[in-house]
């Protein structure tokens, strides 16, 4: 066999497809010879993978392996079969088409640190008594941002914190909508009324990614235990400091770009991957410095010197709809 590859059909920019779509094309053999085969096939697999260490359960200083897959697509098409025991495949070149409707429950394409999804097409000719033939085209999968569908994605959200008399900062953040693509810019306001009594010095702000990897412990234990590796990164990282910052009522506002960055994940079990938009405000006290950040509706009084208020992803924006395609 000269030649054996898969060829699709128009493939999308960077061979990206979306659930719910078809990828087709066609595995073209080219020989100088007519060869024998059982068949030819195709298979289009989807798998996502994690793994990583973490110290065992009797609390010592060893590390215990954790590592689980799951398989998101597997679809199998004969392109070719022998009518009889005499029929081979023939001399030239052949082209043998297919046509793979991708499910609706795919997760995106990802690579990460301590895990990964990937999805292929691996065409196949079995030979009887003799080594198989093998081809492999790489595919990826990219979220569906469906405004229609879900039109909460494209109303502007505003979250409100410190409503409780007590508090003595107040924000208010909002921002036009939940769900962006990669070419787009985040607008962010934040109105801030600060009551007490020390000023605000400087204020943060950016994207917030947190990727979530589960797997099972690996070994002979008939009852396996599930655990978690949770990593954080800050993107587009702003920090700011000017005179209208110190008064006690200021808005503050932001159009933030979004770089390139791993798609929202919520369908995979084993891999996760989440955004949140944030806002850090500091006082600065003579003899201490205190870090809030804007974005949870639970505050934390850091004793009377100032009001911590730190952000939960899942009480502000959501950002299991923080979607970058």
């Amino acid at each position: 066999m000269d030649t054996f590859q898969i060829v699709l059909d128009s493939p999308p920019p960077g061979c990206v497809y979306v659930p719910n779509s078809t990828i087709s094309g066609y595995v073209i053999l080219c020989s100088s010879k007519m060869v024998k085969a059982r068949q030819m096939s195709l298979r289009a697999s989807g798998r996502g993978y994690s793994t990583f260490w973490k110290e065992k359960r009797c609390k010592t200083n060893e590390l215990e392996l954790y590592k689980s897959d799951v398989t998101y697509l597997k679809i199998e098409q004969i392109l070719w079969k022998p009518k009889n025991s005499e029929e081979k495949l023939p001399i030239g070149e052949s082209r043998f088409r297919f046509s793979i409707e991708i499910p609706g429950d795919c997760p995106p394409s990802f690579e990460g640190r301590n895990g990964h999804i990937r999805y292929k097409l691996k065409a196949e000719i079995t030979v009887p008594w003799g080594f198989d033939k093998t081809a492999e085209q790489r595919f990826l999968i990219g979220p569906i941002i469906d405004f229609i569908a879900k039109p909460n994605l494209g109303k502007k959200i505003e979250i409100i914190v410190g409503k409780n008399p007590s508090s003595d900062v107040r924000v208010k953040l909002s921002c036009p909508k939940v769900a962006y693509f990669y070419d787009e810019f985040i607008s962010i306001t934040a109105e801030i009324t600060n009551d007490s009594q020390l000023q605000i010095s400087w204020i943060e702000s950016g994207i917030c990614c947190i990727t979530t990897y589960t797997a099972e412990e690996t070994g002979q234990m008939l009852i396996k235990s599930t655990k978690s590796d949770t990593h954080t990164r800050k993107y587009q990282v702003e920090k700011i400091k000017n005179n209208h910052i110190g008064k006690r009522k200021f808005i503050f506002e932001r159009t933030i770009p979004i770089p390139t960055l791993m798609p929202t994940i919520t369908k995979c079990n084993i891999i996760t991957v989440q955004y949140s938009i944030y806002v850090y405000s500091s006082t600065v006290a003579p003899f201490a410095e205190f870090h809030g950040e804007i974005g949870k509706s639970k505050i934390k009084s850091s004793g009377a010197l100032t009001t911590l208020v730190r952000n939960a992803t899942k009480n502000t924006i959501d950002t299991s709809q923080l979607t970058l395609d």
